[in-house]
């Protein structure tokens, strides 16, 4: 009844529902905005708004939807707005697996959010750049959304995590991997992208501007080698 009211409320204003620090320490808010719960920090959305805008467009501009796929890898889950448009516009039966760092994250997203209990949907507290290395399970698709607030954590950026990662794509799988340009980031667009062609031949970049902020989708597909090439 509570989050029923709080939706009509927001057509109003924002509403707040919850407001806790994380376990990496930053702060952590579930919001209500015109009608729809989000996640976010203090400083930018980790779920469900505008960074769910960016992955649909990156998706639609690559013809995602239109793919068969059974099974994804999602570090950087966050609340599930990426398992959520894949099981709402591409599969409902896509078992996907989620990586977070953050057990309040966690917590939040299954007490508020119906996409992270649902039944094709694992959720695994860790931290990814670790997790990837243990894994043994390929997946069609990896989405890679990894934020500490507003920054990518560095191990999340390198050659040798891209290619941990290309090591558990099926042939012909795909990966995205999310960046937000910030001014005084350690590693700038430009570098993360040397990073990831060093390990991918075939890479699209898409910018995408929503709400002020500028991010830069990258996608690369594990295509299979012909005649060792």
């Amino acid at each position: 009844m509570k989050i029923r009211i709080s939706k009509l409320l927001s057509w109003l204003y924002p509403v707040q529902l919850e407001k806790v620090k994380g376990e990496l320490g930053h702060d952590l808010e579930v919001n209500v905005n015109n009608g729809k719960i989000v996640l976010d920090t203090a400083t930018v959305n980790y779920s469900y708004g505008n960074l769910q805008d960016i992955f649909d467009y990156a998706f639609q501009q690559t013809a995602l939807y239109d793919k068969t796929i059974h099974s994804a890898l999602i570090p950087g889950f966050g609340s599930g707005c990426v398992s959520h448009l894949l099981h709402n516009k591409c599969d409902p039966a896509i078992s996907v697996t989620g990586i977070e760092a953050d057990k309040e994250v966690i917590r939040l997203a299954k007490k508020y959010f119906p996409e992270a209990r649902s039944e094709h949907v694992r959720i695994v507290h860790s931290d990814a750049s670790e997790y990837i290395i243990k894994i043994r399970d390929n997946f069609d698709l990896v989405v890679v959304d990894v934020f500490v607030n507003d920054e990518v954590p560095a191990g999340c950026q390198t050659i040798d995590f891209f290619s941990h990662l290309k090591s558990r794509l099926n042939m012909q799988g795909k990966i995205y991997v999310n960046k937000m340009y910030r001014k005084d980031d350690v590693i700038q667009p430009e570098e993360l992208e040397e990073n990831i062609r060093a390990v991918f031949q075939d890479v699209q970049v898409i910018p995408v501007s929503r709400s002020g902020s500028q991010n830069y989708v990258y996608v690369a597909t594990r295509r299979r080698k012909v005649f060792g090439i």
